[in-house]
């Protein structure tokens, strides 16, 4: 960091883990009015689950000399932060896994460059049939998958979700996040994380929600079984996080916690109008600008054809 002396603490830098369907959209946005967007590092899991792309990943981070902060979708087990030569943090966000992998199913519904959503759509496939279907192989227990300590890059490795996969999950959340951020509490989860990490004001609006969606208790009973059946490891280390939540709430004055999150909210509010009156605003400006030059080109092309006609006129005279 600049403008710093020689002995004052580096502030950690942040690594984010970015576990689809958690609200990480709306999350990275933050991240970037707090720490900026020059210099910000981002992996990917398609580029670093061989060997190849995980030692390129740990290569980069090791490089790099300035960093804002570094996000994506990839796991814990890649442990970029023994690659860092600075202090390190982590962050990420849960979320309930049955309302994780519901969102996840619609989202591949909806998002034509997924992987999944042409043979989806060709198989007419419901959520049932997508969670039986091998497409939906290995998204089972995503959170633990992406914070358990399981190189992306183990060769040989038994990739089916376990009771050790679950215990090192449980192991580095608790040793790697100083702040458990839950996406059914977001907002005060985000002032958690604003009071740990000293960020101004995290105000916020959500991005990428998949909207009209089923809720839990839209489905069918056998499906709800096989969500359950499928998430089992997921849904333990999510009762371990909710517990954490609820200690680190636990051990702030409620009175004032509340007034601080009313306060937060009713700004929040205000911030999303504006914001969201501004996006309106510039996309009117857009369609008026597109309109202004579609009638430039019409009266162009209407005055050129006018032209043309007389021109004939006359010279047939």
């Amino acid at each position: 960091m600049t403008g710093r002396s020689n002995n004052q603490p580096q502030r950690p830098l942040v690594i984010f883990l970015h576990i689809p369907k958690t609200g990480g959209t709306t999350f990275e946005a933050i991240l970037k009015r707090a720490y900026g967007e020059a210099d910000i590092l981002e992996f990917d899991l398609a580029a670093i689950n061989d060997a190849e792309g995980a030692a390129r990943a740990r290569q980069t981070a090791r490089a790099a000399r300035r960093c804002s902060f570094i996000r994506g979708h990839f796991p814990m087990g890649l442990r970029l932060h023994e690659s860092i030569a600075r202090p390190c943090t982590y962050v990420t966000w849960l979320r309930d896994p049955l309302e994780r992998m519901i969102s996840e199913y619609h989202f591949i519904v909806r998002y034509p460059p997924h992987p999944a959503h042409e043979p989806v759509h060709r198989y007419k496939m419901t959520l049932k049939d997508y969670l039986l279907s091998e497409w939906a192989a290995g998204t089972d227990n995503y959170m633990t998958r992406f914070l358990c300590s399981q190189a992306p890059d183990a060769q040989d490795a038994d990739w089916a979700c376990s009771q050790a996969m679950l215990a090192g999950a449980r192991a580095n959340l608790d040793r790697f996040f100083p702040v458990v951020a839950l996406m059914e509490r977001f907002d005060e989860s985000l002032l958690l994380l604003q009071s740990h990490f000293g960020w101004r004001l995290p105000l916020y609006v959500k991005e990428n929600v998949t909207r009209d969606r089923p809720t839990l208790a839209d489905l069918p009973g056998p499906t709800l079984q096989i969500l359950q059946d499928l998430n089992r490891y997921d849904l333990s280390l999510y009762a371990h996080a909710r517990g954490r939540f609820a200690g680190q709430l636990g051990a702030l004055e409620p009175d004032a916690f509340n007034r601080r999150l009313r306060s937060f909210r009713l700004l929040n509010r205000t911030y999303s109008r504006v914001h969201t009156g501004r996006q309106l605003y510039r996309r009117l400006q857009e369609l008026w600008c597109r309109s202004v030059n579609r009638y430039r080109a019409y009266e162009g092309t209407v005055r050129s054809t006018v032209k043309r006609a007389v021109l004939g006129l006359l010279n047939s005279r």
